[in-house]
């Protein structure tokens, strides 16, 4: 299926990937995952972004995000990347690209879709065999999700599902679990996959 642009994404929900170049581990140490994420903590205010869920593998990561102007979206992963290299390149005595093409952007058109991009990025752990259960893979929002806290308090995921809306019911516990990758679809599918109450909330925030 032939990726969409990003200037007819439609949407301000985006499932976003980054991975090392040649499959590279680029995440391999923890305080590499966490300077990662202090990285996209510190600049996703500057640039409008709210992030909804996230999972930093050892060689790719994962963010599912709500913007409003994709222009920031591209900023915002330009500075992270960059300053990530920058890190990576010095504690490496390396030089160089370190990222996989600057970033990919997929799609998210309903409610349906959206909570299984959620349960998707939180399973890459139990997918890669890393875990038993996704409770157990420390740099995820999953214990957001499990606690209701931090991510789960944020305006958009308020507007979306409510505010007493249970959170741990999109982690998944059980490794019997089936894994299905989220796939975009094509743009003259959009019109019977988009759904209403989805695309009114888009359209008015």
């Amino acid at each position: 299926m032939p990726r969409i642009a990003r200037k007819d994404l439609q949407t301000p929900f985006l499932h976003i990937m980054v991975q090392g170049i040649n499959k590279k581990f680029i995440f391999s140490k923890k305080e590499y995952i966490e300077n990662y994420l202090k990285i996209m903590n510190k600049y996703k205010q500057e640039f409008n972004i709210t992030i909804i869920a996230y999972c930093i593998m050892n060689n790719h990561a994962h963010m599912l995000v709500y913007v409003e102007n994709i222009e920031l979206l591209g900023k915002f992963m330009h500075i992270v990347n960059l300053v990530y290299s920058q890190f990576y390149n010095k504690e490496n005595k390396r030089c160089g690209v370190l990222f996989r093409n600057k970033y990919q952007a997929e799609p998210i058109y309903g409610m349906n879709h959206l909570i299984n991009c959620i349960k998707y990025i939180h399973m890459n752990p139990l997918k890669a065999k890393i875990v038993k259960n996704v409770e157990d893979y420390p740099y995820s929002s999953v214990f957001d999700y499990t606690n209701n806290t931090g991510i789960c308090k944020n305006k958009i995921m308020s507007n979306i599902f409510g505010d007493n809306y249970d959170y741990s019911k999109l982690t998944i516990s059980s490794s019997n679990c089936y894994f299905i990758d989220i796939v975009p679809p094509s743009k003259s599918d959009l019109r019977d996959l988009i759904d209403s109450r989805f695309t009114k909330f888009s359209k008015n925030k």
